[in-house]
């Protein structure tokens, strides 16, 4: 189908949502520039809500929609520590979760915005511990280290193939380290 804007001194934008559920629905997205990116419509009230993750494709003002391909996404975030951690594109209020040891797609909520994605470290009950930190997830080799209650965190992004990772794992303390002779 053909988008108009009757205004074209707005900004076109565009939002993307599901005849089956009328709360899920993408953040605002850019159809005036060409661009690829991956958008997640889930549902704002579920932090473990998996939701879906389509690939959207912009060029010459059309707009192709298919699912991601959850072998090779384009941004992922694994979680290989031993705490859960609470994410959010920066600058966006819907917030998701990802348990310890678990791994899922990234789908930006608002697409118009760069993809900068915010971690949090989060307790058991999943109430926030500590102060966020971002990463631009399109540059690699970004890291910090979190503490928590019980020890300290690294979160790095990393290129796997042609997937950008934002990968955490339990940093070990030096008693924690087993030494080889």
């Amino acid at each position: 189908a053909a988008l108009y804007w009757y205004n074209v001194d707005c900004p076109s934008l565009l939002h993307i949502g599901t005849t089956t559920n009328s709360e899920k629905e993408s953040g605002e997205l850019r159809v005036d520039v060409d661009s690829e990116f991956p958008i997640y419509i889930g549902n704002e009230d579920d932090e473990e809500d998996d939701g879906d993750v389509y690939l959207i494709r912009v060029y010459d003002r059309r707009v192709e929609i298919r699912r991601e391909h959850q072998d090779v996404p384009m941004y992922r975030i694994a979680n290989e520590s031993s705490v859960n951690i609470l994410y959010n594109q920066a600058g966006s209020k819907t917030h998701h979760l990802v348990k310890h040891a678990q791994s899922r797609t990234i789908g930006w909520d608002v697409p118009a915005r760069p993809s900068h994605l915010t971690i949090r470290i989060t307790g058991e009950d999943t109430t926030t511990t500590k102060i966020p930190f971002t990463f631009d997830m399109n540059r690699v080799g970004l890291q910090t280290e979190m503490k928590h209650q019980n020890g300290t965190v690294s979160a790095r992004t990393e290129a796997d193939g042609p997937t950008l990772v934002l990968r955490i794992r339990d940093v070990l303390s030096d008693t924690e380290w087993i030494v080889l002779e």
